[in-house]
C-alpha cells in the first residue's frame, strides 16, 4: 500500500562483479522488515496498517493484492465520487538522521594541491542529517484508473557539499482490469520496476544498508555516464508496463519497454528502448508455515557507445540524443521469498553481462583494446526480516558481487593517478565486494492516521581493488588495487502522515 522510498544522499557507485549464490543455502541473518504504510489509504479504508503490510512499507500478500487491483478493494469504495469530500489521497513523510560514514583508502595528494602523487587514508565525517522529505499522491481517478505523483525533495553530493533537489520519484497512470480481467493492466509514466525485492519498500536507510548492490552493479571500466545515471534495476523507469495476476496475485507477470535513461525526462541519450520481465508463482507451505514465491526475471538494455559533436569556441561537446553505436548489457536472475508468520526470508541472483564496447568504455566505430572481452559477473543477496512483535523488526542482509570475466585486460591501467603502492591495474577480482547489513525497526505507534519507527542500523562493505564507495559524488571512480572498507552507522527518525 506505501512505498518505502528510501531518499539517500547518494547512492555508492560500486563497479564490480557478482558472484553466484546457491538457493540451496537459505542462511538467516536475523533482519528486521521495516514496512511503511500509506495513511491515505488506511484513512479512505478504515483499515489498520497491518492489513496491508507485514511491516510498513513491507507487503502481505493482502497487500500485494490490493496493489495489484489498483490500489482498489473492488468494491464501490474504490471510485472518488463514493469517498467523503474531506478525504484527501496524499501521505507524507521525512526521516531527520544521526549518521556516521567511514572509508577507508580514500585518495588524497601527498602534497596539498600537488596531484602527481597520491595516497589514501580514512575519511569519517559524522553528524546531523537529513534524508529527504516526500509526498505521496496516489489512489484511484476513477474506476479501475489509478495513479501515483510521487514528488521528492532530497539532497544531493555535488563536490563536498550538499545541494537539495526536487524531482518525481514516481508519476504514472495505469488502465485497471481491461475487458473486466485481472490478467490485462496497462501503465505508463514514471515507476519502480516489478522487481523480486523492491528497493523502494526496503526496511534499511543508511548510506551503504539502504540499497541492494546487485541492482546497482556495473563493471569496473564502463562508461561512468552509465554507471552514475543509468544504475541497473534499481532506477524508477519512464515507459509502458503491461501486468497481469489471478485472483490472489499468486500467479503474476510484468513486461515493460522503458527509454534507457533511468526515468530522466527528455531522451538525452538517444533512440534506445529497453525490456523488463519477470514471471513470479507463489504457493502454500503446508503445516501452516506460510507461503513461498519463485520468480525469474530478465533485463536487456542498450547504451550508446558515441555521440555526434559539435566544437564551439575550441571546446568540442556530445550532443544530447545523438546517441549512436548501441551494445547490450543484461542483468538476469531468478527469486526465493518465503513468508511465514514471523520471518520473511528473501533469497535473490543476478547475473549480469556487458558488451566489450561498453565494459571498455570504447565507441563502437573504433577498435578495441588488445585482449577486450565481455564483462560477465554474478551477485546476490541473502535477506530475513523477523518480526519479533508487531512493533518491533530485526533486520540482517548479506550481498556479494563476484566477476566471472573482467572486461578490460589484466593490467590495463585505468586513468587514475599514482597512488603509494603503484600503479592502477586491473586484477581479475577487480570489483568484488561483500556487503552485511544489521538493523532494529521499533514502531511505538501505529494509526490510520499516521505512523512512527525508530531506524539504528548498522551497514559495511569491503570492495577489491576499488577505493571509491562513499566518496564517489566527490572525487569520480577511482581503482588503485587498494581494498577498500566502508561503513554507515545511522539512527533515523521515519515519520508519516
Amino acid at each position: 500500500m506505501a512505498l518505502n522510498l528510501s531518499v539517500r544522499r547518494s547512492v555508492p557507485r560500486i563497479p564490480g562483479t557478482a558472484a553466484l549464490l546457491s538457493f540451496a543455502l537459505l542462511i538467516t541473518i536475523l533482519a528486521p522488515s521495516p514496512a511503511r504504510a500509506n495513511p491515505a489509504f488506511a484513512r479512505k479504508y478504515g483499515m489498520p496498517c497491518s492489513g496491508c503490510h507485514v511491516a510498513w512499507p513491507l507487503l502481505n500478500n493482502f497487500g500485494v493484492v490490493f496493489r495489484d487491483n489498483g490500489y482498489q478493494m473492488m468494491n464501490d469504495r474504490d471510485s472518488p465520487i463514493w469517498r467523503d469530500k474531506s478525504y484527501w489521497p496524499i501521505a507524507m513523510y521525512g526521516i531527520p538522521e544521526w549518521h556516521r560514514e567511514s572509508s577507508s583508502n580514500q585518495p588524497e595528494d601527498v602534497t596539498p594541491g600537488n596531484g602527481t602523487s597520491q595516497t589514501g587514508r580514512r575519511v569519517s565525517p559524522t553528524g546531523f542529517d537529513f534524508s529527504g522529505i516526500a509526498w505521496w499522491m496516489s489512489g484511484t481517478l476513477n474506476k479501475n484508473i489509478s495513479f501515483i505523483l510521487l514528488p521528492t525533495i532530497f539532497t544531493e553530493d555535488t563536490n563536498v557539499f550538499n545541494t537539495w533537489v526536487v524531482t518525481f520519484e514516481s508519476a504514472w497512470v495505469r488502465f485497471d482490469n481491461l475487458g473486466g480481467s485481472s490478467w490485462l493492466n496497462l501503465k505508463m509514466g514514471k515507476y519502480e520496476l516489478d522487481l523480486p525485492v523492491s528497493e523502494k519498500r526496503s526496511l534499511n536507510f543508511s548510506n551503504y544498508g539502504g540499497l541492494y548492490y546487485v541492482y546497482h552493479f556495473f563493471p569496473v571500466g564502463s562508461n561512468p555516464t552509465l554507471i552514475a545515471d543509468l544504475q541497473g534495476l534499481n532506477s524508477n523507469q519512464l515507459g509502458l508496463e503491461l501486468s497481469g495476476h489471478n485472483a490472489n496475485s499468486y500467479t503474476r507477470y510484468s513486461l515493460s519497454l522503458v527509454s534507457s535513461n533511468a526515468g530522466s525526462f527528455g531522451n538525452p541519450y538517444g533512440n534506445t528502448v529497453d525490456f523488463y520481465g519477470r514471471f513470479e508463482q507463489a504457493w502454500n507451505v503446508p503445516h501452516d508455515l506460510g507461503y513461498m514465491k519463485a520468480s525469474g526475471f530478465t533485463y536487456i538494455g542498450t547504451w550508446p557507445t558515441f555521440f555526434q559533436t559539435l566544437t564551439q569556441g575550441g571546446v568540442t561537446s556530445p550532443i544530447a540524443g545523438t546517441g549512436s553505436g548501441n551494445r547490450r548489457w543484461t542483468a538476469s536472475g531468478a527469486s526465493l521469498l518465503w513468508f511465514t508468520p514471523k520471518w520473511v526470508l528473501d533469497n535473490v541472483y543476478v547475473h549480469g553481462t556487458e558488451n566489450a564496447y561498453l565494459a571498455n568504455n570504447m565507441p563502437a566505430n573504433g577498435p578495441l583494446p588488445a585482449g577486450a572481452k565481455n564483462a560477465i559477473w554474478n551477485g546476490g543477496f541473502i535477506e530475513s526480516d523477523y518480526m519479533y512483535t508487531p512493533q518491533l523488526a530485526l533486520i540482517g542482509r548479506y550481498e556479494l558481487v563476484r566477476m566471472a570475466q573482467q572486461g578490460i585486460p589484466y593490467g590495463t591501467v585505468i586513468g587514475a593517478p599514482q597512488v603509494a603502492n603503484g600503479t592502477t591495474t586491473i586484477n581479475g577480482d577487480t570489483g568484488n565486494l561483500d556487503a552485511l547489513t544489521f538493523g532494529i525497526r521499533w514502531y511505538p505507534f501505529m494509526t490510520t492516521w499516521n505512523g512512527f519507527a525508530i531506524n539504528p542500523e548498522y551497514s559495511v562493505i569491503r570492495s577489491r581493488g576499488v577505493t571509491d564507495n562513499l566518496f564517489a559524488g566527490f572525487y569520480g571512480a577511482t581503482y588503485n588495487n587498494l581494498d577498500s572498507k566502508s561503513s554507515s552507522i545511522f539512527l533515523g527518525l521515519n515519520f508519516e502522515f
